[in-house]
């Protein structure tokens, strides 16, 4: 440990001056005695950093509000390191493992923070009591960071002046959801792809980006939105918690974009393309495809009131094939390149499915061929078992 090592190299250099002492023997004993207390005192004065951040600023965030008092003292003497892009931040716990936990959580309630993705040491200081150093690295130096928090904050505005005032908390959030989707490529290779550069900076990320970027947009907008961590598809991945309308709800931005998802010719106009099943969904539904870390830190998401489909009429109870049969003309006649139907159980899909598929859509095809005066039309659909849905492709 670092204060043991501090102890030997202050043992040697007393050593050195003890024997420099005793060759000048007309030292006088006071001035030993008050270099010792020097040291003393400078021994136990911990640089604890000073912290001007209050409590208030943090009463939203989902994981400051999980922890004592006292780790909410640490939390903020990180958070206020980090913001004052201090190399070393001395705060006050005992452990190595909660140095890190309170670390990771102030990088997840804060997404804003772009120039510090998270790496850090740590080193145990014994006396004069227990307590932690942290170094941090950060990802850009205060210069670049100036530059880069002028770049972001223009798009931010940018964003912010396409969105109405008066506009619902479901349109605003639908809303940028929506634009994140349509303006940010995927792609494992973005650089600075765990923050919101690679978004607002670059517009190429991963879910950690997206993630980060919805977060910072909902709360510029004055709706609750937290970073949420576990596993999708056997890999790491990064969603939010979002508070729409007085309920929490789940929102994956990421899986809204058909370029992470692939792309299928079936898909017209593909760069227009946004997928909705994870705008704003409940724990059940999420956790179909989602699985998650430290889930009991979570608020409930029980509502689907602000889903998408739920919205717009395409979330299903039970199958009605006469209902089915004239929404598909309806969308037809209206020119939808597309038409959903999401089932909320999997016995209404699997009632559903093979009447759409065999019946239903053939027919309206049909239905649409004769329209347009041809023998046959081009239709595709997807049937995807895991959501319980599925979608229709038109080719006119």
């Amino acid at each position: 440990m670092k204060k043991v090592i501090g102890v030997l190299l202050l043992t040697i250099i007393l050593l050195l001056c003890g024997g420099a002492y005793f060759f000048f023997t007309k030292l006088p004993q006071v001035f030993k005695e008050q270099q010792e207390k020097i040291v003393e005192e400078e021994i136990e004065q911990i640089p604890y950093k000073e912290v001007q951040i209050g409590e208030d600023g943090l009463s939203s965030k989902l994981y400051y509000n999980t922890y004592s008092d006292e780790e909410k003292l640490a939390y903020r003497e990180i958070l206020q390191g980090v913001l004052d892009h201090d190399e070393t931040i001395t705060i006050h716990t005992t452990s190595h493992e909660k140095a890190f936990d309170i670390f990771e959580d102030v990088i997840k309630d804060h997404g804003e923070i772009f120039w510090c993705d998270g790496e850090v040491e740590t080193v145990t200081y014994e006396e004069p009591e227990t307590y932690i150093e942290m170094e941090i690295s950060y990802n850009f130096s205060k210069e670049e960071r100036v530059e880069k928090q002028g770049i972001i904050d223009n798009e931010i505005d940018n964003i912010i002046l396409q969105i109405d005032p008066y506009w619902s908390e479901y349109e605003k959030v639908l809303f940028v959801y929506r634009y994140l989707v349509l303006n940010t490529d995927y792609d494992m290779s973005a650089p600075d792809n765990q923050n919101i550069y690679s978004v607002f900076g670059n517009k190429v990320s991963v879910c950690a980006g997206y993630a980060k970027a919805f977060q910072v947009l909902m709360e510029r907008l004055g709706i609750p939105a937290s970073y949420v961590i576990g596993i999708a598809r056997e890999e790491n991945h990064a969603w939010n918690i979002v508070t729409c309308e007085g309920q929490n709800y789940f929102v994956d931005v990421t899986w809204g974009d058909p370029i992470f998802t692939g792309e299928s010719p079936a898909i017209p106009n593909q760069e227009s393309y946004v997928i909705y099943d994870y705008m704003c969904t409940s724990y059940e539904q999420m956790s179909k495809t989602h699985t998650f870390e430290e889930v009991e830190r979570l608020p409930a998401c029980e509502s689907m009131a602000c889903n998408y489909y739920v919205r717009n009429g395409l979330y299903h109870d039970a199958y009605d094939p006469g209902y089915a049969m004239e929404v598909l003309n309806q969308s037809i006649n209206n020119r939808m390149n597309e038409y959903v139907f999401k089932y909320s159980n999997e016995a209404a899909y699997q009632g559903a499915q093979p009447d759409l598929i065999n019946n239903v859509i053939p027919t309206v095809a049909s239905n649409l061929a004769a329209q347009l005066g041809y023998s046959q039309v081009e239709y595709y659909y997807m049937d995807d078992t895991e959501l319980n849905k599925v979608t229709i492709f038109w080719q006119y």
